[in-house]
């Protein structure tokens, strides 16, 4: 018995099918060949060439475009099955209607992965929005049917205000104008406005290591960052996160305190100049001018746990990068150490929630020294709390609310090694409360260390064959790992 199966030749998601047949039982094959095109993102016309139909008489004469004769029902529907269970894919249930001339195949139900996309930026090459978009559009090549949420991520520090911009509905950014840079020349100030009152500030963005022509550890500042909460305090911003990361300066946040109104002078009573290096011969702070926080308080968010001061603080540790020497380092910490004792006499400016009575003066809390000690600055001057960025991020993005249903969580970084599991993006995405059957996977520019055990890893430079490669083109093997992804978990 021959049957005649009409086939749309329309693309990669199903569509109702007419099946003509004197044999009700003929559908089956027509349903295990409809599983495999949804299943590997086949046509249904592509589906049933791979099985075999309609071979032996193609040129059959009076048959329409897209018209395929089934000789062998049984060897078809075992083909498929073979096909289904090797591949993994769920076998569909099928509603359909009968009536004594037709089947109609209405719409194959298929397993469906909720998917959500989550790295962080692959420094160098791509932003975290280019980067997700990336995987997302590979993994859709492969299963276009899937649930696939792009929800780029940040820990702090670069790209925070576009995580945050991309994922809120309703977010406004605002434009500035000129701030002070780090190295004091004019740079484009931004905050981003949230629905519910709160501005959101990038350090990065106005004080950052790049913004710098040459470096410049002892003089490079964070005026720039305190004059863009100047402007979003000004337009009525009734909470602030601050993202903290990339900073130039180890000025202990001075500089932007000073921006908001506070007074730093040495012992003949004149103004200290900007940076670091002059806070050794800081002697009176003055906090009368200083302007309260916003009344719902200061979030900051912090991609390191160094404290203020030490061998671990953000002098040594973080000076080296910004151009210290051994002796500038030293130089450095012990002006930190006066800052903070000045800093510890001075009452908390706020009208929010104070910091617990023993934090104010602590130069060990973890992140205190984080963007060269503007954590300690602003913990001590204004009460704000200190977070993990990673973990506020994927708060403020909805990140932790959709990983609590997906099926599959894709995070990703330019290099994946031992630190990315302490408080960043990759090791936060990989710690979030997911249910039992959560797959997760890390696609990583390169691999340094072997993933967790469980977790799905792939790089870049393995795909590209090359360092050279990968940064040639890193949007088509991002694309071509999101593919890759796809087919080793949907």
């Amino acid at each position: 018995m021959k049957l005649t199966a009409t086939i749309e030749p329309s693309v990669l998601r199903p569509v109702p099918e007419k099946v003509n047949s004197s044999s009700p039982g003929a559908v089956d094959s027509l349903v295990a060949g409809a599983a495999v095109a949804v299943g590997l993102g086949m046509s249904l016309g592509e589906a049933l060439g791979e099985l075999g139909w309609g071979r032996g008489d193609p040129a059959a004469p009076g048959r329409a475009p897209g018209e395929h004769a089934v000789n062998d029902r049984a060897s078809a529907a075992a083909a498929a099955s073979a096909a289904i269970g090797e591949r993994g894919i769920l076998f569909p249930l099928v509603c359909f209607s009968t009536s004594e001339h037709a089947l109609r195949v209405d719409r194959p139900r298929v397993l469906i992965v909720h998917v959500v996309v989550a790295p962080d930026s692959f420094k160098g090459s791509l932003d975290a929005a280019a980067a997700a978009e990336a995987i997302g559009s590979g993994w859709r090549a492969v299963r276009p049917l899937d649930e696939v949420l792009l929800l780029p991520q940040a820990d702090g520090g670069e790209g925070t205000l576009d995580a945050i911009a991309t994922a809120v509905d309703g977010a406004r950014l605002h434009d500035v104008g000129p701030v002070t840079g780090p190295d004091g020349r004019p740079v484009d100030g931004h905050w981003l406005e949230l629905p519910d009152g709160t501005a959101v500030v990038e350090l990065a963005l106005s004080s950052g290591l790049p913004l710098m022509t040459r470096l410049d550890p002892l003089g490079a500042t964070t005026r720039g960052l305190g004059e863009v909460i100047t402007a979003a305090l000004d337009a009525g911003a009734t909470s602030l996160v601050v993202g903290l990361g990339g900073s130039a300066s180890t000025d202990g946040g001075a500089g932007a305190l000073r921006a908001l109104g506070l007074g730093l002078f040495d012992d003949s009573g004149a103004t200290l100049p900007e940076g670091g290096g002059a806070l050794m011969q800081l002697a009176r702070l003055d906090v009368s001018g200083l302007r309260r926080p916003p009344v719902g308080g200061v979030r900051l968010l912090s991609d390191v746990t160094a404290p203020l001061l030490g061998p671990t603080g953000a002098a040594a540790v973080f000076g080296p990068q910004k151009g210290a020497s051994a002796a500038q380092v030293v130089e450095l910490d012990a002006a930190l150490a006066r800052w903070a004792s000045l800093l510890a006499r001075v009452p908390v400016v706020t009208d929010g929630p104070s910091p617990p009575e023993d934090a104010k003066g602590k130069t060990t809390a973890p992140g205190s020294g984080a963007a060269g000690g503007t954590g300690y600055g602003f913990v001590a001057a204004w009460g704000a709390a200190l977070e993990s960025g990673a973990t506020a991020l994927a708060e403020l993005t909805g990140f932790a609310a959709a990983a609590a249903s997906a099926d599959v969580i894709v995070t990703g970084e330019g290099r994946f090694d031992a630190t990315s599991l302490t408080g960043k993006v990759v090791g936060n995405a990989l710690s979030l409360e997911a249910a039992p059957h959560t797959r997760r996977a890390i696609i990583a520019g390169g691999l340094a260390s072997a993933p967790p055990a469980g977790v799905w890893a792939i790089s870049l430079v393995e795909l590209a064959g090359s360092l050279g490669a990968a940064l040639d083109d890193p949007s088509r093997w991002l694309y071509a790992a999101g593919a890759t992804a796809a087919r080793a978990l949907g």
